[in-house]
């Protein structure tokens, strides 16, 4: 264990206010080396343990609510996404349907066009949703 980090890290901790020690506490004192955790013991043992017990707790609630919003962001976008995509999907389908309405009844040359659009239209849509899948996928670091 190297003094010199302990030091620097005791010195550091110690110029903190209690509100700053809570979050270093409450998000990641698992994930700090040895010489931080020691220096941080050494720290706490010179300070108020109630007040920085009250900060972390409120620290957690406050982290636990942001949380909780972030998730309910996520899920309203994914049903604003979901319900485009239905939209999109129905707009689709009835270039399609309205393209072999034309066709049967005669009208070769807008039908035609009508049921390509169509289907390209839905095609486009799903090979670029499957397209952005892919990519986020590659480059997710789980």
């Amino acid at each position: 264990m190297d003094q010199s980090k302990v030091l620097y890290f005791q010195e550091t901790y110690g110029k903190m206010r209690d509100d700053e020690l809570a979050y270093l506490i409450a998000t990641g004192s698992d994930g700090l080396v040895e010489e931080a955790r020691m220096a941080l013991t050494t720290v706490l043992q010179t300070r108020d343990l109630r007040s920085i017990e009250t900060e972390v707790a409120a620290t957690v609630n406050d982290l636990n609510s942001q949380a909780a919003f972030k998730s309910q962001q996520i899920q309203k976008h994914n049903q604003l996404q979901a319900s485009v995509r239905k939209a999109f999907h129905f707009f689709c389908a009835f270039f399609l349907i309205s393209g072999i309405a034309l066709l049967i009844f005669g009208d070769y040359e807008l039908g035609s066009i009508c049921v390509a659009g169509g289907l390209i239209g839905s095609a486009l849509f799903e090979l670029r949703r499957l397209a952005v899948r892919f990519i986020v996928a590659i480059f997710k670091m789980n």
